[in-house]
């Protein structure tokens, strides 16, 4: 979708209005079902339902100028307009049904099965823009001007990309014997892939412009995704003599925008002239602004339960998993001035992002048999996240040699600015009941883990440049990112029998909270500056570099764990809990002058600032208890384990 003007010349009396608007939108649901029940001397009841989605959208949508021909652009005024929405409305169902049931014959056995996915993807690139406006390369004030007005010159660039996905599962299986055995297996998988990659740049390039107003460029761009992500299975088995049952449930997540691991496909936005003069009558204003958001919800829940006139066995395991990744270039710059510099009122460039994900990831699973000989349960519960944010947020006059310059009275201002938060919650539980008239056995494990990684850029600076403020000069760079991360195991495991019971559980949580490190534990380097390298400065006010940094994880991480074994004879328990949290903050915030250029720094007050606040609050717990019942033995063992390691190693 585009709105262009190439290689021609415009003499308009009015004004020059380009605008290109794009809106795209999916909106799709897809579900299936499945049921098999069968009965009879040996009975088999087989079902499955799987269902899966596909959603792009890829447009590129410009208003642009590219060449002036002979004549130049004259207009009282020029305004260019790129905008995009798009919308990714995409839910996936899918749910099973297997039910078996012999009521005189050997087996009853039941197999459900459930799948859901769902891929969802957005890559839009958005621009609007002023390119090869030159006019005819001389400094006739006339012909050698590309672009003039007597008004206001705008070049905007607008993106609003957003996705909501919801992918669910469901299974059940039961089988029931009245002779030898019920056997159920179900399982239950849901997962979903969700991607937003755009670029927003709105620009000058290699041109020559006069206004007679205000000369504003501005990006902006806002992306949201919206993830639930569930999974559920049951089975239940009953026999005569043997009841079996086994039950699984995954739910998976993968949510990004832009690209953390390949540079060419972060998304941008970006506000800057390259390459280009300006006179402007009145103020310069070029600003890029992002606001990227995920939010993730994923549940696991397995449930198995078996019963037999000798046996009851049941195995349930559930794993959910969630990985959102934000990474963004949020720019607004000056690199080159033409051959006849940048001149205006007043000039501010703007670079600001706000980037949030908020994760909660959660798995449940339960095992429960009874026997009349034989009871054994065991149960796993598995939740997993990944949280990362890498962002560079850019303002900065870059190879103006010509010079930079607002008139008497006009400030000159760079400002930086990124709001970054994750904020984590990952929850793990499981249960384990076995109880047999001879023998019961319950295990039972759990474990959460979460890793959230912040890594930022966050710079105000001028470089290789002459810059002559009209009162002020301003550069200024801030950083306020925190991390919120609770994380929880609980395990329990229940053994009961007439001779023997045994009870074992373990329960883990590990938190990895790092603010300028990777997720390996590695120096990433972030930094927040604001300065002056090999340029001259003049301003008849105040030259004022500040670069601030606020830096904040709160993390609790708790594991608990109960094991209890009973039996007539002898009862036996094992419980351990473990908990490991590491929180790190290494920033580098600076604020300097280096490197004077050609005409020295000149100001009426200096002001150069550099203030960093970090915290970390981290609370670590780990719970366990074993308790052994036995009428000639009884015994237990309980270990519980708490490690947190914080540092902060900023350099200022």
């Amino acid at each position: 979708v585009q709105a262009y003007i190439e290689n021609s010349s415009v003499n308009a009396a009015g004004a020059l209005t380009q605008t290109a608007t794009a809106n795209q939108d999916i909106d799709v649901a897809v579900g299936a079902g499945s049921v098999a029940a069968s009965g009879g001397n040996n009975a088999l009841g087989l079902s499955g339902a799987g269902v899966q989605t596909s959603n792009r959208i890829s447009e590129k949508i410009g208003a642009y100028i590219d060449g002036d021909g002979n004549g130049g652009i004259r207009a009282s005024s020029v305004s260019l307009t790129a905008n995009d929405t798009s919308k990714i409305d995409a839910d996936a169902g899918a749910a099973s049904i297997a039910a078996a049931v012999s009521t005189s014959g050997n087996v009853g056995a039941a197999l459900s099965v459930a799948v859901a996915l769902a891929e969802n993807d957005i890559n839009n690139v958005v621009e609007s823009y002023i390119k090869g406006a030159d006019g005819d390369g001389t400094t006739n004030p006339t012909t050698g001007m590309g672009v003039r007005t007597s008004g206001a010159i705008t070049v905007q660039a607008f993106e609003d990309a957003d996705i909501d996905a919801l992918a669910v599962a469901a299974s059940l299986a039961v089988g029931v014997s009245g002779g030898t055995a019920g056997i159920a297996v179900s399982g239950a998988g849901a997962a979903a892939d969700n991607r937003i990659v755009t670029k927003t740049n709105a620009y000058v390039q290699d041109s020559r412009l006069e206004s007679g107003g205000l000369v504003d460029i501005t990006a902006e761009n806002t992306s949201l995704i919206d993830a639930t992500i569930v999974a559920a299975s049951a089975s239940v088995g009953v026999g005569n003599t043997v009841g079996a049952a086994v039950s699984i449930g995954a739910a998976l997540a993968q949510n990004t925008i832009g690209d953390t691991e390949n540079t060419a496909n972060r998304s941008e936005v970006q506000a800057y002239v390259q390459d280009s003069s300006i006179n402007a009558g009145g103020a310069l204003t070029q600003t890029a602004t992002a606001n990227q958001t995920i939010n993730a919800f994923v549940l696991a829940g397995s449930a198995a339960v078996a019963a037999g006139g000798t046996g009851g066995i049941a195995a349930s395991g559930s794993g959910s998993s969630a990985d959102n990744r934000i990474a963004i270039d949020v720019k607004s710059y000056i690199d080159g001035d033409g051959g006849y510099g940048i001149v205006a009122d007043s000039i501010k460039l703007d670079a600001k992002d706000i980037s949030s994900i908020t994760a909660d990831v959660a798995a449940a699973s339960l095992a429960g048999s009874v026997g009349g000989t034989l009871g054994g349960s065991v149960s796993v519960g598995v939740s997993l996240a990944r949280n990362e944010i890498r962002n560079r947020v850019e303002s900065y006059v870059l190879n103006a040699d010509d010079g930079v310059t607002a008139r008497n009275g006009g400030n000159i201002e760079l400002t930086a600015t990124e709001d970054a938060t994750i904020d984590a919650f990952s929850v793990a539980a499981s249960l384990a009941v076995g109880v047999g008239g001879t023998f019961g056995g319950g295990i039972s494990g759990a474990g959460a883990e979460a890793t959230n990684v912040i890594v930022n850029g966050v710079n105000a600076y001028v470089q290789d440049s002459r810059v002559a403020g009209g009162a002020d000069v301003i550069l200024d760079a801030s950083d306020d990112s925190s991390i919120t991360a609770t994380i929880v195991a609980a395990s329990a495991g229940v053994g009961a029998g007439g001779t023997g019971g045994v009870g074992a559980s373990i329960g883990a949580a590990v938190a990895h909270n790092f603010v300028g490190f990777n997720a390996d534990g590695t120096d990433a380097l972030s930094e927040v500056k604001a300065y002056i390298q090999d340029s001259s400065v003049s301003t008849p006010g105040q030259l004022k570099q500040s670069a601030k940094s606020t830096q904040k994880i709160d993390a609790i991480v708790i594991a608990g764990s109960a094991a209890i074994g009973a039996g007539g004879t002898a009862g036996l328990a094992a419980s351990g809990a473990g908990v490991y949290a590491e929180n790190l903050i290494g920033v580098n915030v600076k604020s300097y002058i280096d490197g004077d250029g050609d005409s020295g720094i000149q100001a009426g007050d200096l002001l150069i600032t550099a203030d960093d606040s970090a915290a970390i609050s981290a609370i670590a717990g780990a719970a366990s208890l074993a308790a052994a019942l036995g009428g000639t033995v009884g015994a237990s063992v309980s270990v519980g384990i708490a490690l947190a390691d914080n540092e902060i190693g900023n350099v200022v």
